[in-house]
């Protein structure tokens, strides 16, 4: 019988001597059970103990715990505690990480120890570091690690809040920028104005013969007069033709989807900038796309252009 039996039963006794008239039976089986209980854990404690070495006489057990930690990349810079030993003969030219420095110094503190870095001089970097582990200093820390918590959410939130009103403050001055009076040539102002109207016109003319056609909806026109005058104007489509000419699932044919484009798509838009190509150059380019596995894919695109040299397509 070790000790810690002998202390219990002693207890025990005096325990029934003083307390016995006021307790019930089942009350001494409930207590023998946590004695029981108690040095069974007691055994199995001081059979399970964790890996140790000897020396001569002495054990010592090593338990660890470990931490990774990467501080982005390493940026060295003026030198702190080597100037301490220049005047021994340190070179001049040591350089310092001093944010990582710091940063490790109050590891340091609290026993972690370096064992390890990965990574490249001017690149991201792990470091690992370990320490005998201590429960009653890992229970502490616990509780620092909640107050930590919580200010790191914080300042979380202050970066947020600081990322906000730089935001605001650049919409501001940008817009307090675009809304300054300006010195204002009115024969280019008149020149601009005339150019936008005449490609609205011609942009809302293209939509409006799309839209009566039976793929029209799932095309998608940018027109954009490149002149004052509305001699050169440019004329983008891209046509989503899946009901068109996708097959099987995950089936088309390039051959088809070219005939579609030249025989189809673009003899309508000629059609439709025929009303302006007596103004001048027009370019139309049609890109056809189908969508598979939720992504737009291009399947074929052809070009054409009137040219007003010769008055006719090419």
């Amino acid at each position: 019988m070790n000790n810690t039996e002998k202390y219990f039963l002693q207890e025990l006794s005096a325990f029934f001597s003083e307390k016995m008239n006021r307790f019930n039976f089942k009350f001494i089986i409930l207590w023998m059970a946590l004695l029981t209980g108690f040095t069974s854990q007691a055994q199995t404690k001081a059979t399970s103990t964790p890996t140790t070495t000897t020396s001569g006489s002495s054990s010592v057990e090593h338990q660890w715990e470990y931490l990774v930690v990467s501080y982005g990349k390493t940026i060295f810079g003026t030198p702190e505690k080597t100037l301490a030993y220049r005047s021994i003969g340190l070179s001049a030219t040591a350089q310092e990480a001093n944010e990582i420095q710091q940063s490790l110094d109050v590891l340091g503190r609290f026993g972690w120890e370096v064992i390890t870095i990965v990574g490249t001089i001017g690149g991201d970097q792990q470091i690992v570091l370990k320490r005998r582990f201590d429960k009653n200093r890992v229970t502490n820390e616990n509780l620092a690690i909640l107050r930590g918590r919580e200010i790191y959410l914080k300042d979380l939130l202050d970066i947020l809040e600081r990322g906000r009103r730089i935001r605001e403050e650049t919409e501001t001055a940008t817009a307090a920028e675009r809304n300054k009076p300006r010195l204002i040539d009115l024969d280019l102002k008149e020149k601009e104005d005339r150019r936008d109207s005449i490609q609205a016109t011609r942009d809302s003319l293209i939509k409006s013969q799309l839209s009566s056609t039976t793929w029209g909806n799932q095309a998608k026109s940018t027109l954009r007069v490149r002149d004052f005058d509305g001699k050169f104007t440019n004329i983008d489509v891209t046509v989503d033709i899946t009901e068109l000419m996708l097959k099987n699932g995950n089936n088309y044919r390039a051959s088809e989807v070219k005939s579609w484009i030249t025989n189809t798509a673009i003899p309508m838009l000629q059609t439709a900038a025929s009303s302006f190509t007596s103004s001048g150059s027009v370019d139309i380019k049609v890109t056809a796309t189908i969508t598979f596995n939720g992504k737009s894919e291009k399947v074929g695109e052809s070009s054409t252009y009137f040219s007003d040299y010769s008055k006719r397509w090419n």
